[in-house]
């Protein structure tokens, strides 16, 4: 790591690279020049983007394999999983992600960068573009890290190991700088959003705004004043990625700020479905925006040029649209008839859309793209199944509007979504949570010829005579549809 990111070496790539790295991946055999030349260019063109990790500028193949070996070997691995499946092994067990982020954050301070902005860490005016670019490298590398660890904190609960900085703070601004390259304004508006998002956290779990939450028109406000920074962010990063920007960058500005207020406003709906009264408790402006917010993701999805590009999107963009199409399943099942008929139609033509989008790709199997595709049909299929069971009429939680609460949570906490999911499929197939008839037989793009799909009976017709608000029901009807919703993970067919 440090041979890569270091800025204390040579002028230039070609005398960085005096001979390869002992575990060349190349030298080893695992894989020829061509092929790796192949997939290192298929990565940096259409991978990048998504991730904004690299300087096409400066890590030139020759570059990196002569820099480092593990570096290499990681880029050749991610883009194989999409560009060479027959080269990727599938890894279900493997669940390193969150362990390999807080040892790149403990290697980068032990490097120093966490002094980034200070005197110490600034370079001298005279350094060539090469010194330059390796230094900008660094300062890119942590925050990208800085990004990671706040997302993995949002998702699971744990605490995050970076602290907020002045030079962090700062950041908004980075991708002015005269070498900066297009995936550096993306990055810039990941750093801003992941400070308003922790600073959301902090200000909704702080006591005072607990005590708030009892007075509804208070505790409405603030979350109103958390999403307008919400939408000014959206606002400010769509206009500046226009001009200079890739094509994914327009969908990954939107799509993220969607599925933060997603989040920010089911902590609303939680508490307005635990009280008894569902008509007189139902907070309409929270289902709203949670509905609406969960829309807008799945709208994205077979946009043009949109549609094109997800083939090539880092898993955690694929859980969280997992995410929005659980939130609704279980809203629609979960909500008062009034509320269901306005929704019903939308929520199932964008699911209906996305899976149609997806399946189109042509993805290898065990990517999150096609897992992602068989997932929303088979959802399709299990909503229907549940709506057309016969005892749906009399049960209370589907029709009856002074129904108990039917779900404490009305989205589950992704918690271990980029725990899990950074640039990988981990998934851990519990017997309990085995692969359903819907991952046999046809294949999925066949399924779209009728608008509406004949339901499927379930295979767990106990679960739904529980009450609703009984999470471990649900996680067992997501299970059947491919999606572990505690994990986080898709289920990979038996």
């Amino acid at each position: 790591m440090r041979s890569v990111l270091s800025t204390q070496h040579g002028d230039t790539p070609q005398q960085t690279l005096q001979k390869v790295t002992e575990d060349d991946p190349i030298d080893k055999g695992l894989v020829n020049v061509h092929v790796a030349t192949s997939l290192f260019d298929g990565f940096m063109k259409h991978m990048n983007p998504f991730v904004s990790h690299l300087d096409p500028c400066l890590h030139t193949f020759d570059y990196v394999r002569g820099a480092s070996s593990f570096l290499l070997a990681a880029i050749l691995a991610a883009a194989s999983k999409l560009l060479h499946a027959s080269l990727y092994p599938a890894l279900p067990d493997d669940s390193r992600a969150w362990l390999s982020v807080g040892y790149a954050i403990r290697m980068a301070i032990e490097l120093g960068w966490h002094q980034l902005g200070t005197d110490e860490m600034r370079l001298p005016p005279d350094v060539s573009e090469f010194q330059a670019r390796k230094h900008r490298n660094v300062e890119r590398t942590w925050l990208v890290l800085f990004v990671y660890d706040r997302s993995i904190s949002l998702q699971t609960g744990k605490p995050w190991m970076i602290d907020r900085s002045r030079y962090v703070e700062s950041a908004s601004n980075w991708y002015r700088h005269p070498l900066a390259i297009a995936n550096d304004r993306l990055l810039c508006a990941f750093v801003s959003l992941r400070l308003i998002t922790s600073t959301h956290i902090d200000t909704t779990t702080s006591q005072g705004v607990q005590r708030q939450r009892q007075q509804n028109l208070q505790f409405r406000s603030l979350l109103r004043l958390l999403d307008r920074q919400i939408e000014d962010w959206q606002s400010c990063w769509t206009e500046a990625i226009a001009g200079d920007g890739e094509d994914c960058h327009a969908f990954l500005i939107p799509f993220y700020g969607s599925y933060s207020r997603l989040l920010l406003f089911t902590s609303q709906l939680r508490g307005s479905l635990r009280l008894k009264d569902i008509v007189s408790s139902v907070d309409t402006e929270a289902i709203w925006n949670s509905c609406s917010s969960a829309l807008d993701m799945l709208k994205l999805v077979p946009d043009l040029p949109t549609s094109q590009l997800l083939y090539f999107a880092q898993d955690s963009v694929h859980i969280m649209i997992a995410y929005a199409t659980v939130f609704l399943i279980k809203f629609l099942v979960s909500a008062p008839t009034y509320i269901q008929s306005e929704i019903e139609t939308p929520a199932m033509d964008a699911i209906r859309n996305a899976a149609r989008t997806l399946a189109s790709q042509g993805a290898p199997t065990n990517t999150s793209c096609a897992l992602q595709a068989k997932f929303l049909h088979n959802v399709i299929l299990e909503y229907g199944a549940i709506r057309e069971r016969p005892w749906n009429n009399d049960h209370p939680s589907l029709n009856c509007a002074a129904s108990n609460a039917p779900t404490a949570d009305a989205l589950p906490e992704p918690a271990t979504l980029q725990q899990r999911s950074i640039d990988q499929v981990n998934t851990s197939p519990d017997p309990s949570f085995a692969p359903t008839r819907f991952e046999q037989g046809s294949e999925i793009g066949t399924a779209y010829d009728n608008v509406n799909p004949q339901p499927v009976p379930s295979q767990v017709p106990s679960a739904l005579n529980l009450d609703f608000a009984d999470d471990n029901a649900w996680a067992l009807i997501f299970a059947e549809a491919g999606f572990n919703v505690d994990e986080g993970t898709f289920l990979l067919p038996a």
